[in-house]
């Protein structure tokens, strides 16, 4: 049976507001056995590191060393992204990034030549998962956060000879119409990234905390990836039908459209608690929703994947390993096994 060769998971590393993520053993590592590649990401948070990114590359050349002969990209630190963010932001930040992708290719080809680094290093991914303001399809790189992204993907793609990925999530509340723009925008008519993975938000969309998602966001994520070709909602009338062309009309780049599938602990928890009804198993009826959805891209096709699984707590502890395995392995929906110690 033929899967797409693109099939990665997303694993933070490094610091987190108070203490450190848990590294993976290679053998932790190797449980996800049908997984093609990982993404070694830092914390989401800027205030984590801020412009200080010096006690990262330790915590990441660690986990880094765990890997035994996959794929890997490196995250980049998140920046301090908002409407507020401008020209100087863009300029500040990209000195910042530049100095630490060039440090990071320099370290891993040092690594290579000592011996201590069996993964495959592809390229960069970046970490913050919206452009705020407006994007304008004749000038993209005239909103500060695009030219930030162009400026980096120069230095990755063309001077480092790397990948540059991006995994944004689609919109919701009040702004949800210009977000899926924007990201149109960019996947459509740029040729920053070589591939966008579309998080739809679904997994989420019954959690109250998460704000207004809307359930059309599936539907929209699938269109996308099968025509490689960023969508969006006719109009911004909170009605949410699916546009019939792509943003700015057509696709005259050539990035590529994926899938991100959102899973977290939140599933297994949920399925450890018997006091639930089928109706309140809101996670795994959606997981499930999702998954059923997108194995239609997956099976006998070469869409690209990546699974959002959260971080250690979820993948090994939670065995959200066996999950990833399930549909990495044939499209199927695979629950975690609940611990001995979680049977009530």
């Amino acid at each position: 049976m033929a899967i797409p060769t693109v099939r990665m998971v997303l694993i933070h590393t490094g610091k987190i507001l108070k203490g450190t993520y848990q590294q993976f053993t290679t053998d932790e590592l190797k449980k996800m056995e049908k997984a093609a590649g990982f993404i070694l990401n830092p914390c989401t948070e800027y205030g984590v590191y801020g412009d200080n990114y010096e006690s990262h590359y330790p915590l990441l050349y660690s986990q880094m060393k765990q890997l035994s002969r996959n794929t890997f990209y490196v995250g980049l630190p998140p920046i301090n992204a908002s409407d507020n963010y401008g020209h100087s932001d863009c300029n500040k930040d990209y000195s910042l990034l530049s100095n630490f992708i060039t440090r990071v290719v320099e370290d891993i080809a040092k690594m290579k030549a000592e011996g201590t680094l069996k993964g495959s290093f592809k390229g960069f991914y970046f970490t913050t998962e919206r452009v705020f303001g407006t994007v304008d399809a004749t000038s993209p790189t005239s909103n500060p956060m695009v030219k930030l992204m162009n400026d980096l993907s120069s230095l990755i793609r063309k001077t480092h000879k790397k990948q540059f990925i991006w995994a944004p999530y689609l919109g919701y509340n009040d702004t949800y119409y210009t977000i899926n723009e924007n990201i149109g925008i960019i996947a459509n008519r740029t040729n920053i990234f070589n591939y966008i993975f579309l998080q739809s938000g679904y997994y989420f969309k019954d959690d109250p905390k998460r704000g207004e998602i809307p359930i059309q966001n599936l539907g929209l994520a699938i269109k996308s990836a099968k025509n490689n070709a960023m969508y969006n909602f006719k109009n911004d009338d909170r009605q949410y039908i699916i546009s019939a062309t792509p943003v700015s009309e057509k696709k005259t780049s050539s990035t590529i459209i994926g899938i991100d599938i959102e899973v977290e602990d939140s599933l297994y928890w949920e399925l450890c608690d018997k006091s639930l009804t089928a109706q309140e198993r809101t996670f795994k009826k959606n997981y499930a929703n999702s998954c059923l959805k997108y194995s239609s891209l997956f099976v006998g096709g070469t869409c690209p994947f990546l699974f959002y699984a959260g971080s250690y707590s979820g993948i090994i502890d939670c065995n959200l390993y066996e999950t990833i395995n399930g549909f990495y392995e044939n499209g199927l929906v695979k629950y975690p096994t609940i611990r001995p110690e979680h049977k009530s």
